[in-house]
């Protein structure tokens, strides 16, 4: 993966605007959580106790590069001094006095950061260890009109001197909002002015920022880069670097098993070091994406080194994201075709591409890689679209009107496996897994997809919280179990279509008395005779839950469902109970008729040789209460538009 991400930062390098610090910085959003994103200016006028404030709105693409946000200092426990951050609490504390620390002595920037020290910051007179960060802190009655509490009463309260940054940045926070009517939830990034000029424009900052960003980890070490086989100097300290490329913090990883050697594992050389460190925040900005709940970065690499003009490389940004895109969410036809045109009409870029997708965790400093599935070609993310579009066309014909709810991608496969939350959960794994084997095509356990689909529709059917599923209102539950089971089966489906998930062999062959689209979709389904004897089965619950739903909104019927598993005694006897309920309610006529015959049909012939487990029993039974469920759905819709057309 290192190569690819050497090889992204030599095209954005080649073709990005802007010097190696513009290239480094990190895009922010306009809008989070619906509320319009700012930075805040504040300005120290180094002649006169005075402090301004100036809010303005984020221009994504123009925002971080005019005022260099590259992020904080690398590492949790980093001294932090960069002039632009997004934390208020290093601005308070330690921003000034660390950079004061490594910027040259008696410049023009480090004589402007002394004089805001000695006008606004108190000097606490604490030395100790770490604590010497937090020994200068902002002096809240310097600012103009400050009501809050009184820094020495914040002192007293907070011995422990991070604790005492948060206090003093909660009530700088508060003032910023009095005087700009500004939450923190409307501010994105802070940056320090000195009397009217930008921090982060003067020169020796930018030098400094520049050093710590790549030349303070070359120590004059010499030797062959493992990226590009160069001779020179060389590091293999990759702290700086958000991606892990290789293990450089346990010893029994490193040559002679002495940590000294890591540099004959991998090392790099400081132009290799400047693509990658360009490369990870073009990644961000531009190849950043999510499924669900996991974030993930798209990584393209090339087969072969590649000369891209400026157009072409905007084609292969705009292709690498699109494809990406097609596949979380229903595309159109006319959207699917001219992702495919545009493939062909490229194909000479396409074909050498390759795609790594990089799943990862991040928590303030800490960035942990989930899963890195490598090495998928364009024409694989052309197969799945297709068979998207194949699969969904399916359902398009049997339920037109829930296209919308059931339709398949790679979002909706996110919500058909389920995950518990919690802090410490690694039930993402499933999913991923799954997604490997979808990009890969390693073949799928179909026990493991049965367990998920089980899993899925016991948060339906029991209202349980605390997965990654939302089981909604408890009244409309039996509906959402019902969508639950239709794209459960139509998952299915397309995993044999992919052929990672075995296709039954045996289909149905009987000449059965049922509706022909009843027939077409359990042929189109690829149900086995056992498989259809249930589902018709389910069919008829679907009529006996209708029914019962019409007389007293209760579908009690489907609490005859064991969850855990159905036995083949207990089939045969739940097939006599709803015969004995389709008459009950009514329900026992013509249509249903045919149903209940050609369902006894196939499960009186298939009893001696049955197959299936108890857990597959519930399923396929449940996938015939589903099909019924949706046909009525989707037709009440139907009416419903009708009569507003009218």
């Amino acid at each position: 993966m290192l190569e690819a991400v050497r090889e992204v930062g030599r095209l954005a390098t080649e073709h990005a605007s802007g010097g190696f610090l513009e290239n480094l910085c990190l895009e922010i959003a306009e809008d989070q959580g619906g509320k319009k994103q700012h930075v805040v200016i504040i300005d120290f006028a180094t002649d006169n106790n005075s402090l301004k404030l100036t809010p303005k709105e984020i221009t994504a693409g123009v925002t971080e590069r005019e005022y260099l946000w590259v992020g904080n200092a690398d590492g949790s426990s980093s001294p932090q001094w960069y002039l632009t951050t997004n934390n208020l609490s290093f601005l308070v504390s330690q921003t000034l006095p660390n950079l004061l620390e490594v910027l040259p002595e008696g410049s023009k920037l480090a004589r402007n950061v002394q004089k805001v020290l000695d006008f606004y910051f108190f000097d606490t007179g604490v030395k100790d260890g770490a604590e010497n960060r937090y020994r200068y802190i902002l002096n809240l009655e310097m600012l103009p009109g400050y009501k809050g509490s009184k820094l020495l009463d914040l002192i007293k309260e907070n011995p422990k001197g991070k604790n005492l940054a948060q206090a003093v940045a909660k009530e700088f926070s508060k003032w910023i909002k009095e005087q700009t009517g500004l939450s923190e939830k409307e501010i994105a990034l802070y940056t320090i002015y000195f009397d009217g000029q930008k921090g982060v424009d003067y020169r020796e900052y930018q030098e400094k920022v520049e050093t710590a960003k790549v030349f303070d980890i070359f120590a004059g070490e010499e030797g062959v880069c493992h990226a590009c086989g160069n001779f020179g100097p060389i590091t293999s300290d990759t702290t700086k670097l958000k991606f892990k490329y290789y293990i450089t913090d346990k010893v029994g990883y490193a040559s002679n098993h002495d940590k000294k050697n890591f540099y004959k594992n991998y090392s790099l050389c400081p132009d290799c070091y400047k693509k990658l460190l360009i490369a990870e925040s073009f990644i961000q900005n531009k190849l950043n994406n999510r499924i669900g709940n996991l974030n993930l970065f798209i990584i393209p690499g090339f087969l072969f080194p590649v000369n891209l003009k400026k157009q072409q490389f905007q084609k292969w940004m705009d292709f690498t994201n699109n494809s990406f895109n097609n596949l979380k969410g229903y595309s159109e036809i006319a959207g699917y075709e001219e992702m495919v045109r545009d493939y062909f009409e490229n194909r000479e870029i396409y074909n050498q591409l390759i795609f790594n997708f990089l799943f990862y965790q991040k928590n303030k400093a800490e960035f942990k890689v989930l899963k890195l599935i490598k090495d998928i070609p364009p024409s694989r993310i052309l197969k799945i679209l297709q068979l998207f579009q194949k699969v969904n066309e399916v359902f398009k014909k049997h339920f037109p009107q829930l296209l919308p709810e059931l339709s398949l991608n790679l979002n909706r496969i996110y919500y058909q496996i389920p995950q518990q939350k919690g802090k410490n959960s690694v039930e993402y794994r499933k999913f991923l897994d799954l997604l490997e084997s979808i990009f890969t095509g390693h073949p799928v356990e179909k026990s493991f997809i049965l367990r998920q689909h089980i899993e899925l529709f016991k948060i339906f059917a029991f209202t349980k919280e605390g997965f990654n599923v939302s089981p909604g209102s408890e009244k409309y539950k039996e509906i959402e179990l019902a969508k639950a089971c239709l794209r459960a089966n139509l998952l299915n489906l397309f995993l044999q279509e992919l052929e990672i998930l075995p296709k039954e062999v045996e289909a149905v062959e009987l000449e059965l008395d049922l509706k022909a689209e009843d027939l077409e979709y359990i042929r189109e389904m690829g149900y086995t005779p056992q498989q259809a004897a249930l589902f018709l089965l389910g069919v008829l619950v679907g009529e006996i839950a209708s029914a019962q739903h019409q007389s007293n909104l209760n579908k009690a019927i489907l609490n005859k469902l064991t969850y855990q598993g159905m036995s083949l005694r207990r089939i045969i006897s739940f097939a006599n109970e709803v015969h004995q309920k389709l008459f009950q309610y009514k329900k026992l006529n013509a249509s249903t008729e045919k149903v209940y015959n050609s369902m006894k049909k196939l499960l009186d012939r298939e009893i001696p040789r049955w197959k299936l487990t108890d857990q597959e029993n519930v399923f396929y039974l449940l996938s015939g209460y589903s099909y019924l469920t949706g046909k009525i759905l989707s037709r009440a819709k139907n009416e419903k538009l009708e009569m507003e057309g009218m």
